[in-house]
């Protein structure tokens, strides 16, 4: 780590954040730290090397967090003496149906595509209703499934 500046809300830099918007590219991350009303006041900036950096996108990865959530949730956790932030597999679960309901939507609007087409020419694919039948119910049942997850999670 090469500094900390800490400072009260409003002292990011032009950007949207400690980091002025420039955190590691990664793997898009569904979960953030549970967000407060009215927001959280402190704020710290921490720099980091690539190397540093690098690493704390990957824990913050298998934690099912973004690196900002991981550095906060991980630094609390040191404050407090006790384990900073790990995926269990109910964070694992409830990544996997996120992928799923992100995979079926896509299908989802191809299948849209195709219905615009239907109204185009007048003509609708064979098994196109049922196929957007199957697409509708896996969408509910993956939503489903992933609020029973989401409850499970601390």
């Amino acid at each position: 780590m090469t500094g900390v500046v800490a400072g009260p809300a409003g002292d990011d830099p032009p950007g949207g954040g400690p980091s002025g918007g420039a955190e590691p590219a990664g793997p898009v991350v569904a979960r953030h730290r549970r967000h407060r009303s009215p927001g959280r006041r402190n704020r710290y900036l921490v720099t980091y090397d690539d190397d540093e950096a690098g690493r704390i996108a990957a824990a913050a990865s298998r934690a099912g967090l973004t690196p900002t959530s991981y550095i906060a949730a991980a630094a609390l956790a040191a404050a407090d003496n006790t384990r900073p932030p790990m995926r269990g597999p109910a964070q694992v679960a409830l990544a996997a149906l996120a992928d799923a309901n992100t995979q079926i939507r896509r299908v989802g609007g191809n299948l849209n595509q195709l219905v615009a087409l239907a109204h185009t020419t007048g003509r609708v694919p064979p098994r196109l209703e049922e196929a957007l039948r199957l697409v509708l119910a896996a969408v509910v049942r993956v939503d489903a499934a992933a609020d029973r997850a989401a409850r499970t999670l601390p």
